[in-house]
């Protein structure tokens, strides 16, 4: 069965295990699984849309990189003053927001939507992904290591979202994906600015 909103120069078929594969202009075939079905199950809006829910992260980043310090009383030892600095968790949120919105981009293969570029396919897209996690891993540890029980209680909701919309790109319901990762995006900039900013912590 084709699938629309294929990247172009390309028609995508969905095998009847749900599974997609993408064949290039070329005539050479690949999987889709869960990175490169994102962009073809999804219409051009809703890649826009899935791609603006990191415009939090960069909000956030302003705000911390705004802000005259890190309460006092909310920053963990040891190396309290590093923790303490907003220069040091604005620089975070800031890689973390980049990192996330180039991934993404590259998973709803956005240069072939603005210009017929052609897709990436898995072994960039595994290398994409795998910068984003592990960026998403820095913060989290850096959240933990400076303010403790703040961030598991701020995070234990996003979180749920995250994993459930992993379960989704994994059982390609892409669409569905889109909105709980976008939810995690969107939660897990609340739980940031909570985190680090917010005058009264949990």
């Amino acid at each position: 069965m084709k699938e629309r909103n294929s990247p172009e120069g390309s028609d995508t078929e969905l095998l009847s295990n749900g599974h997609h594969v993408i064949v290039l202009s070329d005539g050479t075939a690949g999987g889709l699984g869960g990175n490169l079905g994102v962009s073809a199950a999804l219409t051009p809006a809703q890649k826009w849309a899935f791609l603006a829910t990191n415009i939090p992260y960069a909000l956030v980043a302003a705000q911390i990189f705004a802000a005259p310090s890190i309460r006092e009383d909310a920053v963990m030892e040891p190396l309290a003053d590093g923790c303490a600095s907003p220069l040091f968790h604005g620089a975070i949120v800031a890689g973390l927001c980049a990192v996330s919105t180039v991934w993404h981009a590259a998973q709803c293969q956005v240069a072939s939507l603005l210009c017929g570029a052609a897709p990436f396919l898995p072994p960039v897209l595994k290398s994409l992904l795998v910068g984003d996690v592990l960026c998403s891993l820095l913060a989290v540890i850096v959240g933990i290591f400076c303010f403790r029980g703040r961030t598991a209680a701020w995070l234990a909701l996003p979180f749920l979202s995250f994993l459930y919309a992993r379960r989704c790109k994994r059982q390609s319901w892409f669409p569905r994906y889109a909105f709980w990762h976008s939810a995690w995006h969107c939660l897990s900039a609340f739980a940031i600015w909570n985190i680090v900013l917010w005058p009264v912590g949990l």
